[in-house]
């Protein structure tokens, strides 16, 4: 059986499902193919405030007034309280050495928040049902999916597909492919696509699953008067080696994993799975506290190498969404925001079908691509310098000052900032990209570090985070 539609998309996760929805609000016959079926087991959970601004004017640009609810921790209470989700209200870093206990000291972390009180806050997003909810928002507005599919043949000049789905054989063909299957996803593989070299970015190994049974940290390894609740938070754990994340659910789960250095992913033997991980916690007292006697949900899944690019995210008649050409690290919660700018993007491409002109192709691939190289150059200087907490922290300041000016200046009007990646189009971008490439070197020390870095973004402090009684703690702005 022959079906033709407006564009095919591959992938239903949060990216597919939402690039379908909006399609279909455009007016396209969509369809989407995934080879798994929803609900269904991903990470990639904390949202910020640039991720849920993308989303919320997403909505109002295309009347879609069903994504609002997702877009802050009270409207999703209000209007999707039936889907679990988890209450980010900042970045919560501690700093650990292997054989000791945390320091509890303001020197060993770092807490920077993302909103003035729980209404507002951020989220993680519990992907299992996050995800199928997408999917089905998009079904409703006329999209359709075809899930737990098998593709028996794809001719890319073409753009058919051929599948099996559901007991029946199908053939589909459209004038435009978007493949959001994720990295080394379909089109990688089909089109035996080569890897781009990310620089400066370690390589690094995941070890993650869900986890019910876990007890909230120490109350002991913060002062009073903190910013906002700790654990309220995306909990990054920075160690030599790497570090773990911490994401709690309202669900009672606990989303949890490490991002290791594939030396130290071998020496804790990380691919056997759970116990690898409770090598990992014999090292380090303060989550064997917390995680010991944690019981995993899924089963662990371990990613032997993290980071990915493609040499190519277009073609004559396809293109990849951001989460399928490339993935930098989990640290900064980058992935939501650039997948979302690039789908902002990608309507631009929509509105021209059938035929999407070249040159509009090659301008969508370069600013995904400048915005991946200004979040993988950060990214990487701060987890190159993950063994110097002090300096890890004030590289850090650069992604926080930017994101928060950004914001400002979106709430102000500037809707233009909407359409790029914070830190790459800052007016301080060059700056940064100095101070980073001499981090990345080790020419700067800590305290060289500090200096440089509160010169260049003091004017645009909006959160002084530069000023020196803050001691790494930082409210959000009033």
């Amino acid at each position: 059986m022959k079906r033709r539609c407006d564009l095919l998309i591959i992938g239903a996760g949060f990216a597919g499902s939402l690039l379908a929805l909006v399609a279909a609000r455009l007016g396209l016959q969509v369809i989407v193919v995934d080879k798994a079926r929803h609900p269904r087991f991903v990470i990639g959970e904390s949202t910020t405030p640039l991720t849920n601004l993308l989303l919320e004017q997403l909505a109002h640009e295309q009347d879609l007034p069903e994504l609002l609810g997702f877009t802050e921790w009270g409207r999703w209470q209000q209007t999707y309280n039936q889907i679990p989700v988890g209450l980010k209200r900042g970045f919560t870093f501690l700093h650990h050495r292997a054989g000791q206990y945390c320091d509890a000291s303001r020197e060993a972390q770092l807490l920077v928040a993302a909103s003035p009180n729980n209404t507002l806050a951020d989220t993680h997003w519990f992907r299992a049902a996050f995800d199928q909810k997408l999917m089905e928002l998009a079904r409703a507005r006329g999209a359709t999916f075809f899930t737990g599919a098998t593709v028996l043949a794809f001719k890319p000049e073409q753009v058919q597909i051929s599948i099996e789905a559901e007991d029946e054989q199908l053939e589909l063909e459209a004038p435009f492919l978007v493949d959001a299957s994720g990295a080394r996803g379909f089109l990688f593989q089909r089109l035996e696509l080569q890897e781009a070299d990310i620089p400066h970015m370690p390589s690094h190994s995941a070890l993650f699953t869900h986890f019910t049974n876990v007890p909230p940290l120490s109350a002991g390894l913060f002062e009073h008067g903190a910013p906002y609740p700790p654990e309220d938070a995306a909990v990054h754990h920075l160690f030599e080696g790497g570090w773990v994340w911490s994401l709690c659910f309202n669900n009672g789960l606990v989303s949890a994993g490490i991002s290791a250095e594939e030396s130290f992913a071998r020496e804790l033997r990380l691919h056997e799975g759970h116990a690898g991980w409770n090598r990992l916690l014999a090292r380090f007292p303060t989550l064997a506290q917390q995680l010991q006697g944690a019981t995993p949900v899924q089963p662990f899944h371990f990613q032997p190498k993290l980071s990915f690019r493609s040499q190519v995210m277009i073609g004559p008649r396809w293109a990849m969404l951001p989460s399928a050409a490339g993935f930098l690290n989990p640290l900064l919660s980058t992935g939501f925001p650039l997948t979302l700018l690039g789908i902002r993007r990608m309507v631009t491409l929509l509105q021209a079908l059938p035929e999407v002109p070249p040159q509009s192709l090659k301008q969508y691939a370069e600013d995904c691509a400048h915005d991946f190289n200004a979040a993988g150059l950060l990214t990487s200087a701060m987890l190159r310098r993950a063994d110097d907490f002090d300096a890890f922290a004030q590289l850090s300041l650069l992604y926080f000052a930017s994101s928060i000016w950004a914001e400002t200046q979106v709430r102000a009007g500037g809707l233009e900032w909407l359409y790029r990646f914070p830190l790459g189009r800052a007016p301080f971008w060059p700056g940064a990209q100095s101070i980073c490439q001499a981090s990345l070197a080790r020419k700067l020390s800590a305290k060289e570090l500090q200096a440089q870095v509160q010169a260049l973004i003091e004017p645009y402090d909006i959160a002084q985070l530069t000023r020196p009684e803050k001691r790494n703690w930082h409210p959000f702005p009033s």
